[in-house]
């Protein structure tokens, strides 16, 4: 009987490792993929971590107000490439991140967004014909977006990005009036965004683990930032909007002038009953003194109300003898005319005109073509007498540029 327990006993444990051994022959290519599995989303987070500081140390350099300068026109004169240098840089070596023309295995985006809503008007939401909003997506400033690497699509919408910066930039001009009673020098917001993708290969390539749908891993980094001023106070990053104020001058006025000089009058139209005010539209009120006095007031209107004379479709103002602006009839000498004008002077602003080389039409159907634009500042008036004198300050070669490049 014993004999017979110990008999029954052993092969009952003889079976028990038997199905152990099944057991973990079953089990152990499951372990040995989770184990894998965290190895390799291990190194995925270390790399995604390292990426991440790089992306960010690269939005902080461009945000320094010194590097990128987007009054340029075009994308090599900004000075992208000093971004893209330094992320590169920064993730020193820590990441094979790849932007060149050759094989590139990621993205580099870097893109800017100025907002500028001025003064704060208490009681209203503001007028956003009078605010400027300056994206990638708008004519004439796709330049303030440049791609390195592999051709991919910001993930930014710079649409609804644009409208909040708008919002904060109000609520920010409105709370900075009601501290200083009204004295106050309205804020803007500038951001610059720089976005980061890369082809994360796997470490180990595993079959089954590493597959063409997982391998490589496409890690996305995004870091926005406002450009503030550097040390030395220049913030020429902040970029130019083509804000034009409604005054034409002939070429010949200007022939031969060095900065500094007097241009003498500058109050002389195209033809009779025009001295060279201008309006960005045709629309009904546009021909009128209400309508030069916002122009002068808030020179936005230029980006925000420009129709070119000769094609409506065209809304963004351009030099080169391309586009038409239309005349505004009359001396239009009236009080609030004089008040802007007055304070141009006193205030010695530096402001952006249209030169014409050429017109065509009549009264209140003339337009004057836009040739270039020149920054003036005024010195003196006379409406009653017809004449307005300015010092020329310089030429204007990369206002309103046409297409980025």
């Amino acid at each position: 009987m014993k004999s017979k327990a110990r008999q029954k006993i052993k092969g009952s444990l003889s079976g028990q490792r038997g199905q152990s051994l099944v057991e973990m022959a079953l089990i152990t290519p499951v372990l040995l993929l989770m184990f894998l599995g965290v190895v390799e989303v291990g190194w995925a987070l270390r790399t995604q971590i390292a990426l991440q500081n790089a992306n960010r140390e690269a939005a902080r350099f461009a945000a320094r107000g010194r590097y990128l300068d987007f009054s340029k026109p075009t994308r090599e004169e900004i000075g992208y490439g000093y971004v893209v240098a330094h992320e590169l840089d920064s993730l020193a070596g820590q990441v094979p991140l790849d932007v060149s023309e050759g094989s590139p295995n990621g993205t580099i985006i870097i893109s800017h967004l100025l907002v500028d809503t001025g003064y704060c008007e208490p009681g209203t939401s503001g007028d956003p014909d009078n605010d400027v909003i300056l994206t990638p997506d708008t004519p004439g400033y796709e330049h303030f977006s440049a791609t390195y690497g592999q051709p991919r699509s910001s993930k930014v919408d710079f649409a609804a990005l644009g409208e909040q910066m708008r919002q904060e930039n109000e609520a920010f001009n409105c709370a900075l009036a009601n501290r200083t009673g009204g004295e106050y020098v309205p804020s803007i917001n500038s951001v610059v965004i720089v976005e980061t993708y890369y082809e994360h290969p796997q470490l180990l390539g595993v079959p089954v683990v590493s597959n063409r749908f997982t391998d490589p891993i496409l890690l996305y980094s995004q870091t926005t930032m406002r450009i503030t001023p550097d040390s030395r106070g220049s913030s020429v990053s902040e970029g130019q909007a083509c804000l034009v104020y409604p005054i034409a001058v002939h070429t010949s006025t200007l022939d031969g002038l060095q900065p500094g000089d007097s241009t003498g009058d500058i109050f002389n139209g195209g033809g009779p009953g025009n001295f060279g005010w201008l309006r960005w539209n045709d629309d009904p009120g546009s021909n009128s003194q209400v309508y030069l006095v916002d122009e002068l007031r808030n020179p936005a209107l230029s980006l925000n109300d420009f129709r070119d004379a000769s094609d409506p479709s065209d809304t963004y103002l351009n030099g080169g003898s391309v586009d038409w602006v239309w005349g505004l009839t009359g001396v239009v000498d009236s009080n609030d005319v004089r008040d802007e004008l007055q304070d141009l002077v006193d205030n010695q602003t530096p402001i952006r005109i249209v030169v014409w080389d050429d017109v065509a039409g009549a009264g209140s159907n003339l337009r004057y073509r836009v040739a270039r634009f020149v920054i003036v500042q005024l010195t003196a008036f006379d409406l009653p007498q017809k004449w307005i004198r300015a010092v020329y300050v310089s030429e204007d070669p990369d206002a309103c540029p046409g297409n980025g490049q």
